[in-house]
């Protein structure tokens, strides 16, 4: 495979948990940081019933009072306590009757550490710009609670009546669960229900294009717009430009774009261009060798050149190669050389270097230091290598521009924080005097040590920053500078992007991929232009209540109400037993990370700082919400028995090939569908290159190896390709029409049966999460009289065997066995033609049980056989 300009997929790993991706980008500010697997991971309501009242919004204030360290003086190695207050505010805006919320507990505000094994990585690996987005539903609603408890008095979530789940949308689902809390029995996802045009889904489909060989790029783009992909993600990374002449790409890299970015083109997929500057090869450089005339020891802080040399030294941008862990082309910098040809290193030696030659390399710009001086004047050193960027941002938009058309791709500024981020902070080459006998550490590896010990809890120190009452100093910490560096680097892009001077077409949509990690990230505090947040929601299976961080995260009860027993002993009673394995993880509130908190139609606050779908920056329209990297692997998810919580055994249990990719087809459809019904706009699975991840199967690799001038055919791709392209077939069509998507209302769900995805106490505090209380159902309208509504069981294990007799040749032992579910459904169309109802399943590409139960005015109730993936149910009004 030719070189690739992307270089995060060559040369670095990915975080295996969304927690733990969180914990990593924050360590690269100074929060504390997380060691990533190795580099060989990666392959990388609307209104609820008639009875509409007047709208009203309600707002609730919940308190917390924390000590916290600090200390008089950054440079003072005494630590002091000190009292903070925070308050978060929840707007809950009401379409239809609305509710005072009840009064919330005050949790602490603390992040879950879920770090997680991962032996398949990811892991390894509003119109503003860009084309103008589906309409939105013409009034979305938070949903239930309309009639709230008495002041000081915490009123309970509504119960079950035998069989069924009444009322299923409710706000409460969300705002019961503030930041740092979490629930195994609340949903956030049912907070809200959305009726998009179908055409949102349809534009949503997007995968990860940047590992693909160029010779098989046509045939691959081919096969995903014949599959119904519209979006592509391919990386420019600030490498590809030429050191000798920087407004350029080198010539072998712009060949490897240009025959993607023209593939793409072709089979109209728009890309999603990274712009990127990941630590193993910053930016345009050329290699030098080192020759060093004797030994230096390890902590050494300097080696002595040959003349030839100590010549070539531009100091500062010069500097041996992977030497220390984070192994970046450099990594330890030359930052003098004196007369006699000794030069001064950055850090100190990790290990003794031999007498001799040495891979260096010379950056043509120099890591970004802190963007203003003591005195608040801008820093020349930072603007030098942010004018590099910006003509690195201009010519890759040349380049685009060239290939695709102008307006015809998106930008998204920086991948991850969580790994290769060193370049962004100078000080992450260079050690301060009490590291200097550290030897073995640098960059944000160093940090970590530093910082970890300091900051046990994420979530305490982001609110200790939260408060903007930390004592100050003359000089900034680098966790400080760090973040001046990704503010001022964000705000400088999409100023130079946006200013029509630049010739750039206003249509090019950007997104900050800073906040792909981190939930703190908010459309506020977003520069003005920016069109969406970046999100990378991976996760792992994790086993409870052995994963349950009990000490970190404030229990919430199935009665929305704080489940622990006191503030100094906030153990929860109790913790389900159960495997967890599924891709809507972060929509639910398992994890205090939910990514519902910046999808809601209505705002919540985070540390002060608002969060929900039209937060926006002051002056600005809303940003946003993208998935630009998801894929779910099986990893280290042990294969459970029928009941859940065995482990399985014998021949059955073994996972095939065909299991696998069974597994991901699943993982795709159930992601797809339930992103985009909560308020994604994009979301681009990884990834399209062949892998353990790759959506597409083995079968077109080989016959694209065989032969890439031949299109192999839409069935070689395999069952995850063929599934979404059965699946988006049926939301064809003109769309609602110009008043927009008619909302629907869902009133309750009867379940046959008592199925459960695990075994609660038999108290109401801790029930059974039965499956009607996760059967999702999220509708869309492709005609003014044909409604397409997703159904299944969102299912908390992926790798149940619910058929063990059957052989392992069977993939669908793993299919929940059909559900019957009756859902009842509000504001239907009251025409009085018949309504014609069916239901179909794309994985399996046939006609599955669904009918009409009784129909009365605007409410109707259907019946629908189940499984654990989604199935198409469609009701259509013929001749309206």
């Amino acid at each position: 495979m030719p070189t690739d300009p992307y270089v995060h997929d060559r040369l670095c790993p990915r975080p295996s948990s969304l927690a733990a991706a969180i914990v990593l980008a924050l360590g690269v500010l100074g929060l504390g940081l997380l060691a990533p697997p190795p580099a060989s991971a990666r392959q990388s309501e609307h209104d609820r019933a008639p009875r509409a009242l007047a709208h009203r919004s309600a707002v609730h204030e919940t308190c917390v009072r924390k000590r916290t360290k600090g200390s008089s003086s950054r440079t003072s190695s005494s630590k002091h306590a000190r009292t903070v207050r925070r308050c978060t505010t929840v707007r809950a805006v009401k379409h239809g009757r609305a509710n005072k919320p009840p009064r919330a507990h005050t949790p602490p505000h603390t992040l879950a550490d879920e770090v997680s094994g991962e032996s398949e990585p990811p892991y390894a690996r509003t119109h503003i710009g860009g084309p103008a987005g589906p309409s939105e539903p013409t009034s979305p609603a938070p949903g239930k609670g309309e009639s709230g408890p008495g002041e000081g008095e915490e009123e309970a979530l509504p119960g079950e009546s035998g069989e069924t789940e009444t009322d299923p949308i409710d706000s409460r689902y969300l705002t019961r669960v503030p930041f740092g809390a979490s629930s195994f029995w609340l949903q956030p996802w049912r907070a809200y229900l959305d009726t998009w045009p179908a055409s949102r889904l349809l534009e949503a489909v997007g995968i990860n294009f940047n590992v693909v060989d160029p010779a098989y790029a046509e045939g691959t783009a081919q096969l995903l717009h014949e599959s119904g992909f519209k979006l592509a993600r391919v990386g420019i990374p600030w490498n590809a430009i030429s050191y000798s002449n920087p407004t350029e790409l080198r010539p072998s890299d712009e060949a490897s774009i240009s025959a993607r970015l023209t593939a793409l083109h072709k089979h109209g997929l728009r890309p999603l261009i990274i712009l990127d500057s990941n630590s193993g090869d910053p930016a345009p450089s050329t290699a030098v060798t080192l020759d060093t005339t004797v030994e230096a020891p390890a902590g050494a802080r300097s080696v002595t050149l040959t003349p030839t040399s100590a010549a070539a030294v531009v100091p500062g941008k010069t500097g041996f190669d992977k030497l220390t862990p984070f192994a970046g082309s450099p990594d330890i910098l030359i930052s003098a050389v004196g007369s006699d040809d000794v030069a001064t290193l950055s850090r100190p030696l990790p290990q003794a270097l031999s007498a001799g030659e040495h891979k260096g390399t010379t950056l043509a710009y120099a890591p970004f230091a802190a963007p203003t001086l003591a005195d608040g004047e801008p820093n020349p050193a930072f603007e030098a290598t942010l004018r590099g960027w910006l003509g690195y941002v201009a010519a890759v938009c040349r380049e685009a521009t060239s290939v695709v058309g102008a307006g015809g791709y998106d930008l998204e500024v920086w991948n991850e924080l969580g790994f290769g981020s060193q370049f962004l902070n100078s000080e992450n080459y260079y050690s301060t005097a009490s590291e200097a006998g550290a030897g073995s550490e640098t960059g944000a590896e160093a940090e970590s040590s530093t910082e970890a010990e300091a900051n046990t809890e994420a979530g305490a120190s982001a609110e200790a920053e939260a408060t903007n009452e930390e004592a100050t100093s003359e000089t900034p910490s680098k966790q400080e500078v760090t973040k001046a560096v990704i503010k001022a680097l964000l705000d400088e892009t999409v100023a130079y992007v946006r200013d029509p001077a630049n010739g750039i077409s206003p249509e090019v949509g950007i997104t900050d991929g800073f906040a792909s990690q981190t939930p703190f990230a908010s459309g506020a505090n977003a520069p003005l232009g920016l069109t969406a947040l970046s999100k990378h929601p991976y996760t792992n299976a994790k086993t409870f209540p052995a994963a349950y961080d009990q000490p970190s995260i404030h229990p919430i009860n199935a009665l929305g109400r704080g489940d622990a027993g006191t503030k100094r002993d906030p153990v929860t009673p109790f913790v389900p037993t159960y495997q967890s394995d599924f891709p809507e993880y972060t929509l639910t509130a398992t994890s205090t990370e939910t990514v519902i908190r910046d999808l809601a139609p209505f705002t919540t606050d985070i540390y002060g700082l608002p969060h929900g779908r039209e937060v926006s920056p002051t002056g600005g329209q809303p940003v946003q919400k993208w998935v630009t990297e998801y894929n779910l692997g099986v990893g280290h998810a042990s294969v459970m028995g029928p009941d859940e919580t065995t482990p399985a055994s014998g021949p059955s249990a073994q996972l095939t090939p065909a299991d696998r990719a069974h597994f991901q087809a699943k993982v795709a459809l159930r992601s797809l569908v339930a992103d985009v019904s909560t308020g994604i706009t994009r979301e681009y699975f990884y990834a399209a290159a062949p892998g353990a991840l790759s959506l597409i199967g083995e079968g077109f690799w080989s016959a694209e190896k065989s032969d890439p001038s031949v299109y192999p055919g839409d069935q070689s791709g395999g069952e995850t390709l063929s599934g979404l392209r059965n699946m988006l077939s049926q939301f064809q069509g003109p769309g609602p029409g110009p008043e927009g998507a008619k909302q629907l209302q869902l009133l309750s769900i009867a379940q046959d049966g008592n199925h459960a995805q695990f075994t609660g106490d038999g108290t109401a505090a801790h029930p059974d999460l039965y499956d009607r209380d996760v059967l999702a159902v999220f509708p869309f309208q492709t005609s003014p009289t044909r409604y397409v509504i997703p159904v299944y069981v969102m299912t908390r294990d992926m790798l149940t065997l619910y058929e063990p007799n059957q052989p392992n040749t069977d993939i669908h032992r793993f299919d929940l066995p059909n559900e019957t579910f009756r859902i009842t459904l509000g504001n239907l169309p009251t025409t009085t033609n018949p309504l014609v109802v069916s239901a179909y399943d794309p994985l399996r590409g046939e006609a599955t049980p669904a009918q009409l139960v009784s129909r009365e005015g605007d409410t109707a109730t259907f019946e629908i056989a189940a499984t654990d993936y989604p199935r198409l149910l469609t009701l259509e009004y013929p001749g309206s």
